[in-house]
Formats: C-alpha cells, sequence, structure tokens
C-alpha cells in the first residue's frame, strides 16, 4: 500500500501541503518521506533529506531518462536518490540538482561512479525539479559512513598512452570506452582551433577571430579537419601551461603539433582533456617530473603517496569512533583526513605523528604542508601543528600561519614556519586534532614538507646528488640531471627566468632558486 501511495504521489506531483517538513542534519528526512509530503506549496529551504545515490538522469525526463546502470554516466548536473541502494524505479526516487562548484564535483556519477549506492546527507531547497517533488541548490552534504573510494584502475596502453608513444586523435576518442575519467593520458596533435563560448558547436576551426579564447583549444590529427566532429577540447589551466599555448596571446601556435599530458574526461560535452600538466611542441618527446623525494636527512617530504612512516595517538577517542586519522587516496588525490564526525560529532583528541626528521647537519629549516577544511567551527582554535625533540614527552605548538577558508574544500599551503629553535636537533611533528560532542570539524593535510637551507623553502645550497648549485641564469647539474619549472616544463639548464626550478636525477630531487 505504501509503495503504491509513494508512485502516485510521484507522477501526480501532489501539491499544496500545509506544511512541509525540513527535517534537520541531525535528524534528516528519509527519501520516502520527502515524496510522501509532496511538492510543498512554495519553496521550502534548508530542507535536509538523506538517501542512497541510485542514479542520475541522463536526459530530460525521469520517466525515460534515468540512468541506473553503474556505468556511462554522461550527466553530472543530477543525481538520483533512494531510500534503499538496490532502487531502480524512479517513482520511489528524488531528483536532486547538483550546484555548479565543489558540491557537484563531489558528489557527480560521472566524475565519481564509485558513489553508486552510498548513504548521503544533503541540505537544499525542497521545490518541483524534474516535475516531481525534489531537492535542488544543494548548499551542504555529508557522507553517512566513510566517503566512497574510488577504485584505482590500471588502465592499458592503448588508454593512455604513454611519452614515448602517445595516441592520435583517432585512439584518444576511441579510448572513451575505458571510462569517462582517464588520468595521465597523453594525446598528440595539430592545434587548430578554439571554443569562444559556453557550446562545443560554436568552435573556430583554421582562423582566429576576435573571440578567440585564452582558455581552451582544439586538436585534430591535421591542420585542416572537415569538422568539429575530429576535434578534442582541451582546457587550458591557469598558470603557464596557458600562458605559452593559449591562442589569444600566442597565435603563431595556430597549426603547430603538440603533445600534452593530461585527464581524459568530458569537456564541452565531448571526449576532451583536461587538468593538463605539461606539454611539449613539435616532435619533443614530453617529459613529466616526479615527485621530490628526500636526499638527505635534513630535507624531507611526507604525506605525498602515502602515510608511511606516521602514527596515530588516539588521546581520547569516544565510543562509536573506529579512529580520527584516515590516510585517504581518490579523484580528489591523496591526503590524510582527520575528522570526528560519524553521523554526529565525538568528543576526541588524536595525534598524526611524522617519523623523527633529523636536524641535526643543518643551518636552518623550515616546515610547510598543504591543507583544507570545508566545515569548520572551532578548528583554528583546537587544532595544531606542534613539535618536541625526539624521546620528549611534551609537546610545544607552532603558529600556522595561513588557514583554509570555510566553505570549500580548496587545498592552501600553511606557509613556510621557522625551525630555527630545532636547529641541531633530531624532532617530531604531531598534527593535533581537537574536538567536541557538539563541534567536530574535518581536517584534511598533505605534502608535509621540512626543507633545509634557506626560510623560503628553497634549497639554493644543500648538495643532494652531487654538483648542483647556480650560476648566474644557468643551473650546474650532473650529466643524467633534468630540470622542470614548478609547472611540469622540461626547461633545460641554461638561460633560465628567475623563479623556482626542480633538478631531478633518477628517483632524487632538489629545489633550485635563480635570480
Amino acid at each position: 500500500m505504501k509503495k503504491t501511495l509513494l508512485s502516485l504521489l510521484a507522477l501526480i506531483g501532489m501539491t499544496g501541503m500545509a506544511t512541509a517538513a525540513t527535517g534537520s542534519a541531525d535528524s534528516p528526512l528519509t527519501v520516502d518521506q520527502l515524496i510522501e509530503q509532496g511538492l510543498p506549496a512554495s519553496t521550502v529551504p534548508d530542507t535536509w533529506v538523506t538517501g542512497y545515490i541510485v542514479g542520475c538522469i541522463d536526459g530530460k525526463s525521469i520517466q525515460s531518462d534515468c540512468n541506473f546502470s553503474g556505468s556511462n554516466f554522461a550527466t553530472a548536473s543530477n543525481i538520483l536518490l533512494a531510500g534503499s541502494s538496490s532502487e531502480d524505479d524512479y517513482t520511489y526516487c528524488i531528483p536532486v540538482q547538483l550546484p555548479n562548484g565543489d558540491i557537484r564535483s563531489a558528489l557527480n556519477l560521472v566524475d565519481h561512479p564509485e558513489n553508486l549506492g552510498h548513504q548521503v546527507t544533503l541540505c537544499g531547497s525542497n521545490e518541483k525539479y524534474f516535475g516531481v517533488n525534489a531537492i535542488k541548490s544543494v548548499s551542504k552534504y555529508e557522507w553517512v559512513g566513510d566517503a566512497p573510494v574510488a577504485e584505482e584502475k590500471n588502465y592499458p596502453l592503448e588508454a593512455t598512452g604513454s611519452a614515448e608513444k602517445p595516441l592520435t586523435v583517432a585512439e584518444f576518442q576511441a579510448a572513451v570506452k575505458y571510462g569517462t575519467s582517464i588520468p595521465n593520458t597523453y594525446l598528440k596533435g595539430v592545434i587548430v582551433g578554439y571554443v569562444p563560448g559556453m557550446s562545443f558547436d560554436e568552435g573556430v576551426i583554421g582562423t582566429l577571430g576576435a573571440d578567440v579564447s585564452a582558455t581552451n583549444i582544439l586538436v585534430a590529427a591535421d591542420a585542416e579537419p572537415s569538422s568539429l566532429d575530429e576535434c578534442v577540447p582541451i582546457q587550458l589551466p591557469a598558470g603557464a601551461v596557458r600562458d605559452a599555448i593559449n591562442l589569444k596571446d600566442n597565435p603563431g601556435n595556430l597549426g603547430k603539433t603538440i603533445t600534452l599530458v593530461g585527464v581524459h574526461t568530458p569537456y564541452f560535452g565531448q571526449t576532451g582533456l583536461k587538468e593538463v600538466s605539461a606539454y611539449a611542441f613539435g616532435d619533443d618527446e614530453i617529459e613529466t617530473p616526479v615527485e621530490p623525494t628526500p636526499g638527505v636527512d635534513a630535507f624531507y617530504a611526507g604525506l605525498v603517496t602515502s602515510d608511511e612512516g606516521w602514527t596515530f595517538d588516539n588521546v581520547k577517542m569516544s565510543e562509536g569512533l573506529n579512529y580520527v586519522w584516515k590516510w585517504v587516496s581518490g579523484d580528489y588525490g591523496a591526503y590524510l583526513n582527520g575528522s570526528a564526525y560519524n553521523k554526529k560529532p565525538y568528543a576526541a583528541e588524536s595525534y598524526a605523528i611524522s617519523p623523527v626528521i633529523d636536524l641535526t647537519m643543518v643551518k636552518s629549516a623550515t616546515v610547510s604542508f598543504d591543507h583544507a577544511a570545508k566545515f569548520q567551527t572551532n578548528l583554528t582554535k583546537d587544532c595544531k601543528l606542534v613539535v618536541r625533540e625526539a624521546g620528549a614527552k611534551e609537546w610545544k605548538e607552532l603558529t600556522i600561519p595561513t588557514w583554509p577558508t570555510a566553505g570549500s574544500w580548496t587545498w592552501v599551503n600553511c606557509g613556510d614556519i621557522d625551525l630555527k629553535d630545532y636547529v641541531g636537533k633530531a624532532i617530531e611533528f604531531g598534527l593535533k586534532y581537537v574536538s567536541t560532542s557538539s563541534d567536530a570539524d574535518t581536517w584534511e593535510v598533505k605534502n608535509f614538507f621540512v626543507n633545509a637551507g634557506g626560510g623560503s623553502g628553497v634549497e639554493e645550497v644543500i648538495d643532494v646528488f652531487g654538483g648542483v648549485y647556480v650560476e648566474g641564469n644557468n643551473i650546474v647539474a650532473p650529466a643524467d640531471a633534468k630540470v622542470f619549472s614548478l609547472n611540469g616544463v622540461a626547461t633545460g639548464t641554461n638561460g633560465l627566468a628567475n623563479g623556482i626550478y626542480i633538478v631531478v636525477s633518477g628517483n632524487k630531487a632538489v629545489k633550485v632558486l635563480v635570480k
């Protein structure tokens, strides 16, 4: 009887309910409860609902365009929530509109098929969407239980190409069968045009108009493609990559052969390339730098690809929590996550502790890390970076210069923190997390670096693998070494612009400053 009632309400879009329930963060509505109350007489803001992500609507009709398949999701702007993770009948689902930005980036199924079947709690406005009772303008979300983790895939070379053998445009377009988000994909083609507006159909080939865009280019197999169907749209990220490639500032690039590496993912509704991290013009082989690794004890790099060497000390952890600190690795990168929120806040005090770092042979040192925190109450008051000499029990607080802004998961660097009081000593760092039963923030940390040799964090003198130093605007390095800009572009060693460069030899790296 209940399912029959729900079906009727979903189909006829019942309206005019006297009072629409909103639920709360601690007691959200279920999907069934939201459907049962029908469409409200007017938009109801701050409505909380919890349910399982079971699909999305890949079209204009909830009756005919629902995708519950678990693959080949094509629309990132909405998801379907249901009371059961196995639901495949739209009449027992509610559509949820995902606004542009961090929320869409985190919840959509195009980029995150691993979200399918996971329970999430949302806050948005209860109103009509796809002709039925729904949630729009989502402003907050929280996973129920552990956040979904993307399954790491091992893509074949025919899906990614390589530096030695990048994909042709035809091979790139065919590789979409391997998924909708393929990292580290190499593509080689000819720059033939750009898209001036919001629609791929507006693309311009073979000429540059007054509306030429700096944010994207079109790449084809040759300089004269017969149609836009033979082109791949390339999103150019702000910075050195965009500065060097875009046609607005570099009109001479039209018709040039280029190799790019980035993420193969939808762009302008087409199979495209985003997050370009490196490039090479002509027939030069593209070179992608490795992550810097420690060369001597005085230079430490941690929380980059794993939490190896770090330990966790749970001084206080309320019943209901299994952990506070946890290493996370997925589509949004790899980072250490500290949180005592599990459906509700819990009181906790926990330390993530670094391995011992030996500063006995250095003259100066700094520490820095990247961090993010969308949901904040007492984060900057309760969570700390602390330090102690190896073997000591008491921690001392270090001032964190820069904290992330609340409201988004935007990564920021904390700023260089001087370790002058600890030079000549062996030390441990602690990331201290504190929460209460009413406030439990989430703190994400990655790229924890201890640099020696300069307060700027740039190693100007330290000799990691022998013979690296600066002469004027040239870097002197071993014969097998390669030099990259911070944007991942191979630069060579001579005639360099002022700035920071990474010198790589084997599995070791060092930063140097040309000034």
